[in-house]
């Protein structure tokens, strides 16, 4: 388990420059595009913080398709060993729960938010 947790914590650190200096990542710039510049107008911070949950739940489910890919080459490559069957099998497991909390937070939090908004106008 801590080798997976190193291996995926090193992944992210060495890919994170590369997210961050392509069209995808953020800057000032992009982000007074966005008209986020200027902070203190209405729904600005929670603007903010929907493209904040937006890239953190891109960069989950890219971890979950990675997760995905390595428990299949477990599965695959197991040569009929039982326990690198289970060991693909956990992994496959641990990527479609971590999917499910990532599609039913972002759910959870779009509702919560709409229901602000439709309350107060």
């Amino acid at each position: 388990m801590k080798k997976n947790i190193f291996f995926f914590s090193t992944l992210f650190l060495l890919c994170f420059p590369v997210f961050a200096q392509g069209e995808t990542g953020f800057s000032v710039a992009k982000l007074c595009q966005m008209g986020l510049c200027v902070f203190g107008g209405p729904g600005d911070v929670e603007r903010l913080g929907f493209i904040l949950m937006n890239f953190l739940a891109g960069t989950i489910v890219f971890a979950a398709v990675l997760g995905f890919m390595i428990g299949g080459f477990y599965m695959v490559l197991s040569g009929g060993v039982e326990a690198r069957v289970a060991k693909g099998k956990n992994i496959l497991i641990a990527s479609v729960s971590g999917l499910l909390l990532v599609f039913s937070s972002v759910l959870i939090v779009r509702l919560i938010s709409a229901l602000i908004y439709s309350a107060g106008t």
